[in-house]
C-alpha cells in the first residue's frame, strides 16, 4: 500500500497519468518533523500525532512513540547529498538521498538499488546536524535492588523503564499497567501514550499499591499525567490538580499517595525523580536547592533547570 501511495504521488507530481471524471479527495499528508532524540544531536524522523500541555506526539518509523518538548524539535537540514537511515521492510537501511522533489525523496541504497519514498520512511540521519553540540552523557542511573515481582498480576500498575529497539531508556520512568505476565517478560500498557511494550522484571521500578482518593493529597494516577492533587469529590466525580491545570474527571484510577520528599534529603548530587512541567517524569541529579526551588540536571540531556521541591517525587539512594 505504501508503493501505491508513492506511485499515485509521483504520477500526480510529474503529470503524468491522465484520470478520467473528477480528481479523488486528497489525504491531508502526515506531518513529519525531526527531533534531537534525547537531546544529544541525531536526529530521527517522527511523525506528529498529536498535540498536548505543551508537548508533541510523535511516533517514529520504528514504532516507537513518545512525547516531545519544544526544545528537541529541529528543522530538517537539505537533505540531497546527506547519507540518511530508511525504514524499510523492518529495518533501518542505509542509503544516501540524491534528490528531493514534491516532497519526496529519491534514496539510493548501498547496493545500488534506487527508489523515491515518502519523508515518514526516514528513520534517521547518520551524523549530528551541523551545529548542534551533543551534551554530556549523564551519569548512569542506579539499578534499584532486586526485587520480588512474583505476585504481579494483570491490572497492576508499576513504575518502569521504556526499551527500544532493545535498548533501555534509562533516561526517565512511566506509569504503566500490567497487561501479562510470563516467563519471558512482563507485558506493559504506558499510560501515557497507551503504547505497549515486553519488559523483563529489571526494567521495573515499583509496584503501586492501590488508593483511595483523599481530598489536599497528592496520589499516583492510572491516567496521562503521573501524579495529580485531589481537589474535591462530588457525586462519583474527582476535581484534581496536574501542574498548572486542574479538571473533574469521572472513574478515574487513585493509586497510593505521592507525597514530596523531605527537603533534607535534596542535597547535591542526589539521583531524583521529578516532574517536568508539571506533568512528565524524568530523573535528574540533584545541584542546588534555593528556597522552594530545586535545580536539577536531567539525565535525557536537557539544560539544567529549576523545579518547585513539591514536584522531587523519589530519591534512589546508591
Amino acid at each position: 500500500m505504501r508503493h501505491a501511495h508513492l506511485a499515485l504521488a509521483l504520477c500526480l507530481s510529474l503529470s503524468a497519468c491522465d484520470r478520467a471524471g473528477p480528481a479523488p479527495t486528497a489525504e491531508p499528508e502526515p506531518r513529519v518533523i525531526a527531533v534531537d532524540w534525547q537531546g544529544r544531536g541525531t536526529l530521527y524522523a517522527a511523525t506528529v500525532v498529536g498535540e498536548r500541555a505543551g508537548l508533541t506526539g510523535v511516533r517514529y518509523a520504528d514504532g516507537d512513540r513518545e512525547w516531545v518538548e519544544p526544545r528537541r524539535l529541529q528543522p530538517w537540514p537539505p537533505l540531497p547529498g546527506r547519507d540518511v537511515t530508511v525504514w524499510t521492510r523492518g529495518a533501518a537501511q542505509p542509503a544516501r538521498v540524491t534528490a528531493e522533489r514534491e516532497g519526496l525523496f529519491q534514496v539510493r541504497f548501498a547496493d545500488g538499488a534506487e527508489t523515491w519514498i515518502a519523508p515518514d520512511m526516514l528513520y534517521a540521519l547518520e551524523a549530528p546536524s551541523a551545529g548542534v553540540t551533543p551534551t554530556d552523557t549523564p551519569p548512569s542511573f542506579p539499578a534499584r535492588a532486586p526485587a520480588d515481582f512474583s505476585g504481579l498480576r494483570p491490572g497492576a500498575h508499576v513504575l518502569a523503564y521504556w526499551i527500544s529497539g532493545g535498548e533501555v531508556s534509562r533516561g526517565r520512568p512511566y506509569v504503566c499497567e500490567v497487561l501479562s505476565v510470563a516467563s519471558d517478560g512482563i507485558g506493559l500498557r504506558y499510560l501515557e501514550d497507551g503504547s505497549e511494550a515486553t519488559v523483563s522484571s529489571a526494567e521495573i521500578l515499583r509496584v503501586f499499591a492501590p488508593g483511595t482518593p483523599t481530598t489536599g493529597q497528592r496520589h499516583w494516577l492510572v491516567d496521562a499525567a503521573p501524579v495529580g492533587t485531589v481537589l474535591e469529590q462530588r457525586a462519583g466525580l474527582t476535581k484534581l490538580r496536574v501542574g498548572e491545570a486542574e479538571r473533574w474527571v469521572e472513574g478515574l484510577g487513585v493509586l497510593e499517595p505521592a507525597p514530596p520528599l523531605d527537603r533534607s534529603r535534596l542535597t547535591p548530587g542526589a539521583l531524583v525523580t521529578a516532574l517536568w512541567n508539571g506533568s512528565s517524569l524524568y530523573h535528574a541529579t540533584v545541584e542546588s536547592v534555593s528556597g522552594g526551588q530545586v535545580t536539577l540536571r536531567w539525565h535525557d540531556g536537557s539544560e539544567p533547570s529549576a523545579v518547585p521541591v513539591e514536584d522531587i517525587l523519589e530519591r534512589w539512594d546508591q
